[in-house]
């Protein structure tokens, strides 16, 4: 993104979507930290941006990666250094985020549990959200939890009924499935948050995800909120890890309704600058690739029910998302049926059964 993108063409603001530390360097022992040099690494990659785009905000959340015991929120007694060294690196020391009228606001929050709202227009506000206290791996501080869960509450419930919310987070709620199905989020906690954005989804324009590496749009059904209608857009990752080229989600937004006028998903090319040093981009148009209307849930719905039954797009689709060219979508949108027949078998119903609902119960129901 730094290299492909012209400062001349203003952004207003980046969403960094969390897991700026590479995977392995949060620690998994114990009374281990290596937060010295995890605190480097974020502040290097802040420098990059706020240096290329010296007129955009920044807003961060953050991913499993970037806490000091991964997939765990910090302990209460380096919970005071873990966020006050954030708040420095993404606030206090970004000139366009130091100089916002409500900072004072954001510090509060983001001190007490990683979360912030942001105003960007008169209409349209921003939350980030520290979804690692939801995570079903996380068992430290969940009242902290809680507390955001209310504070969160509270924010939607107080806005006017024409006022827009964008609710962003690196975890999000719903399911996954890689290698067999994840459920992210514990089960209480997936119930209250649907429960929050149901009581209040005429304000919610969209949710905002990262976390499995590949691109996604969802509008997921949920058994316990029959009439639920979110849209989630998921950003691609900028690490390769999961055999996907690194990627970001370009957005032209309204600023007075929040409606997509505009996606698209950005790939870097990696295969290309191993094999030939050759730096490309390839571009995908997810309205155009899922044939949907980004702003009607509906519309989403009705993709999902496509791919479920259509193994050729399919193939074509997930290539897509993990960020491969044109012609490697259309090879893998030809042999994937064949794949399926061979090998991949149920892969292609477990995939979109995870994508089209919120809860595991509906997911195994699903499968079948």
């Amino acid at each position: 993104m730094h290299d492909n993108f012209n400062p001349e063409n203003q952004l207003d603001a980046l969403v960094l979507s969390g897991d700026f530390v590479m995977h392995g360097l949060a620690s998994r022992t114990p009374g281990v930290t290596n937060w010295d040099m995890m605190k480097s690494t974020i502040e290097q990659v802040i420098e990059q941006f706020k240096t290329k785009f010296t007129e955009a905000i920044i807003l961060p959340c953050i991913g499993n990666n970037d806490v000091v015991e991964h997939y765990s929120a910090p302990k209460i007694d380096f919970k005071d250094q873990y966020y006050g060294d954030l708040f420095y690196i993404w606030f206090s020391n970004v000139t366009k985020n130091s100089q916002y009228a409500k900072l004072s606001e954001i510090e509060t929050t983001f001190k007490k549990g990683g979360y912030y709202r942001y105003e960007l227009t008169d209409s349209i506000s921003f939350i980030a959200l520290n979804t690692i206290y939801f995570s079903i791996r996380n068992d430290i501080d969940l009242q902290t939890g809680d507390e955001q869960l209310l504070w969160l509450s509270n924010q939607l419930a107080g806005a006017s009924s024409d006022h827009k919310f964008i609710i962003q987070m690196h975890i999000f709620p719903g399911l996954f499935f890689f290698n067999g199905v994840e459920q992210f989020m514990r089960t209480n906690y997936t119930t209250q948050l649907l429960q929050i954005f149901y009581q209040n989804q005429e304000k919610i324009q969209f949710l905002f995800g990262a976390h499995i590496h590949w691109a996604d749009i969802r509008a997921p059904l949920s058994s316990e909120f029959p009439n639920l209608e979110l849209k989630m857009i998921i950003t691609p990752s900028g690490s390769p890890i999961f055999n996907n080229n690194p990627g970001y989600t370009y957005i032209e937004m309204h600023g007075s309704t929040g409606k997509i006028s505009d996606l698209k998903w950005r790939y870097f090319q990696l295969y290309s600058y191993i094999f030939m040093k050759l730096k490309s981009f390839a571009e995908v148009d997810p309205q155009s690739l899922l044939s949907i209307d980004i702003n009607d849930v509906s519309s989403i719905r009705e993709s999902v029910q496509r791919l479920q039954g259509d193994s050729n797009l399919f193939g074509e689709v997930m290539a897509a998302k993990v960020g491969y060219s044109w012609i490697f979508q259309q090879l893998s949108g030809l042999f994937f049926p064949l794949g399926k027949m061979i090998v991949l078998k149920d892969l292609q119903q477990n995939i979109v059964c995870a994508l089209k609902y919120f809860e595991i119960e509906q997911y195994n129901s699903c499968k079948i």
